[in-house]
């Protein structure tokens, strides 16, 4: 009996230090490794967070870029009167291809002073990447009736084309010249209006 006793004395001793052994050697190896790797999580994630604004910054200035360049052209176009804004046709083709040389443009809109509007808006595909429709957008301001009579001309592209589908007449509540965006390029005629 004696004998069994030191014989399970001497098994767990031998059990406890094996598993202070390992317990030791895990701690040894897993703590420093644990310290090294969120230093590398942290600096991993301190590049990503890095890249993102840089790119993120660098596509913002591009945009900027792009709407004061497409800004500078049409006052160019209207100012050396290269395009005659009273005439439909002349109008809708400089908008429409305007917006179309620009794709982070959604809409090009023209307020008139007697409150008539003329626009060319794009609509794209659901990934945003492929412009389906462009809407060509005229609303005629009767001060009579103090309504709009708002013409939308679509245009569906099949293929590299737009092809006109059939246009949408609506009889609504829209005066140019009290928009935000009017109003405020109103008082700044030198300057760039931004609105929401």
């Amino acid at each position: 009996m004696q004998k069994s006793r030191s014989h399970a004395g001497v098994k767990a001793t031998l059990v406890l230090a094996v598993m202070s052994l390992v317990s030791t050697t895990a701690a040894i190896v897993y703590f420093p490794w644990l310290l090294t790797s969120r230093k590398n999580v942290d600096g991993v994630i301190q590049e990503v967070n890095e890249t993102i604004t840089s790119v993120t910054s660098r596509e913002v200035v591009r945009n900027f870029n792009n709407v004061q360049a497409t800004l500078d052209l049409t006052k160019k176009v209207f100012n050396n009167q290269l395009i005659d804004l009273n005439n439909p046709q002349q109008r809708e083709a400089f908008f429409f291809d305007l917006l179309l040389t620009q794709p982070n443009i959604a809409f090009l809109q023209f307020g008139f002073a007697n409150g008539s509007f003329f626009g060319v808006q794009r609509e794209k595909d659901e990934e945003g990447k492929q412009t389906l429709v462009m809407n060509v957008i005229n609303r005629i301001w009767d001060p009579q009736t103090r309504k709009t009579d708002k013409v939308t001309v679509p245009y569906q592209r099949v293929g590299q084309q737009f092809l006109r589908q059939p246009t949408v007449r609506l009889i609504e509540n829209y005066n140019a010249t009290q928009r935000p965006w009017y109003k405020e390029a109103e008082k700044h005629p030198d300057k760039i209006a931004w609105t929401d």
